[in-house]
Order: C-alpha cells, then structure tokens, then sequence
C-alpha cells in the first residue's frame, strides 16, 4: 500500500467537491503508519493493523520514504525503532510495534508500546501444555522493558504453583556462570526477547545448557524454536499490528490508554527432537491444532 496514489487523491478531491466526505478520507489525515524498512517482519505487522483498522492510512517506509504528518496527525502507528525514535506531531499519540530494543527515555511524546511479549496468562498456559510439571521458571533478561512484565508474570505464576526466578544480565559474557547457578534449582528457562541478550552465541549456550541439564529452553520467538529451543511461545508480528489497530481506533476516540499492551493472541511452537532433549516428552496429539509442531 503506497500513501498518496494519484488515483487515491482523485477520488478525495472528487468527494470533496461532491460533498461527500466520509469517515475514511479523514482518518487517512488523523492517522500514519511509519515503518523502518520495508522488511518482512514490518510489512506484515501492518498488513495485520491494515486489516483491523479498515479505513486507508497512509504508510511510509524508512529511509526511502519522508512520513507526512502535520498539524491533523493524531495517530502515528510506528513500526520498529527507527520509525519510532522520530520525532511527531506533540498532539499525536504513538502506537509502538516491534521495537522491543527501544528504551522508554528514547520515545518522544505520548505513546503505547505493543509488547512482543504475550499476555503473561496464556504464556504459562502455553508452557504448561508442553511441561505439566513446571514449577520453577527461570527468566534471562536484559531490557528495562521486561522489568515490569517480570512482576506480571510472578503473580500470574503464583496461584498456579509457578515460581518465577529473575536472572538479570549485564553482559552475554555472565550467562555461562549464571546458567551453572541454577543447575538443580529450576524446571525450565525463557530466554526474553531482549535484543542486546540474543545473540548466535548465547543462543548456542543457553540451547546446549538446556540439553545437558534436562532443562527445557523457551524462546520468545518460533524461528528461535525451529533452531532448537525446546519451543516457543509467541506474538506473530500479524497479531501485534491488530492489536495496534485497535489501539489506534480508541486513540482517536480520546479514551485514556495504557502504557504497554501484552497481546493476547500468543502461538506456541515445539520442536520435539529438541524437546526430547531437555527430557520432555510431549505428545503432539495432545498439544491441539493450533500448535506448530516441528518434528
């Protein structure tokens, strides 16, 4: 979808001289989509907000493309870090997608972060069909962003017999170490989706921990399962955009929003050979349909 389509304009200048202006022509001033590449990733978070919100906005993808946004932008819907680093309108309110490296004190501006991270209810309820046992949850983590779903998580975890351990890292270089710390200690690990703690190398190590150790890995994300975390419980980037659409549209109703949204719509992929592994051993009959299951 490219903003401003000559074919687009005619029809707007064409209704305006009518006198038919509807709802849809004015959103597409109200709000803007802004996209920091024209990746895979951001194209199909906004294919989902497309799909949601209904009415045409215009979209720019960075750097190729300059974002219009004026006195009328109410709502900028930003996709990655780049596109929501800029700086907008000071009356526009943005919807933040897939920046999960962006630290708060570099948003400029009202906003809503959609977390990557899924709804801490339906995540233990992923983990529990892949480990019925689990009862002692350790958490890597780096990013300011994951303190606070920390807290949401222990007290999901609470009432369910689930403890939630915080093993905060400073630098890749302490995994090692950490992961030594809690061999007897703890039934599985997750592995936050903090970029500056994803790297091949720590990926490598916590996977080859858990394998050692019996101690089932989760990844935030199902490409991470497929290169051999136990699984992986996770928001498709479709999700979150449809999330943001929804955001948007009470944005522009003037209703109060919160500071961070953790999507509800969570998916859940095992890879069984590396399940197996970490000594699970699930039955992919009894995971449901909607599971991804790499055998």
């Amino acid at each position: 979808m490219r903003p401003n389509t000559p074919r687009r304009l005619l029809a707007a200048a064409w209704l305006a001289a009518a006198g038919l202006v509807g709802s849809s022509p004015v959103r597409a001033h109200e709000t803007v989509a802004v996209l920091s590449s024209a990746s895979g990733s951001y194209q199909a978070a906004f294919d989902g907000f497309a799909a949601g919100f209904k009415d045409f906005v215009p979209s720019y993808r960075l750097p190729d493309q300059t974002p219009e946004t004026g006195g009328d932008t109410r709502v900028v819907v930003a996709f990655g870090g780049e596109a929501a680093a800029r700086r907008y309108p000071e009356r526009s309110t943005m919807i933040v997608c897939l920046a999960p490296g962006l630290a708060d004190s570099e948003i400029r501006g009202r906003y809503v972060r959609v977390d990557m991270k899924p709804a801490v209810e339906p995540f233990l309820a992923k983990l529990r069909l892949v480990q019925p046992r689990l009862a002692r949850l350790a958490v890597l983590w780096n990013s300011e962003n994951t303190s606070e779903y920390l807290k949401e998580l222990k007290r999901a975890g609470a009432p369910l017999g689930i403890t939630v351990y915080s093993l905060r890292v400073d630098a890749p270089a302490q995994i090692p170490d950490l992961l030594r710390s809690q061999v007897g200690k703890i039934d599985a690990l997750w592995l936050a989706p903090d970029p500056r703690l994803i790297t091949p190398q720590t990926f490598q190590t916590v996977k080859q921990f858990s394998w050692d150790n019996d101690v089932p890995f989760y990844a935030p994300t199902a490409g991470l399962a497929a290169a051999g975390a136990s699984a992986a419980v996770s928001v498709s980037p479709a999700a979150l955009g449809r999330e943001a659409a929804e955001l948007a549209k009470l944005a522009l109703t003037g209703a109060e929003l919160p500071k961070v949204v953790f999507p509800a719509d969570a998916r859940l992929t095992v890879n069984l050979e590396s399940a197996r592994k970490a000594g699970l051993s699930p039955d992919p009959a009894a995971l449901g349909e909607d599971v991804t299951v790499i055998r």
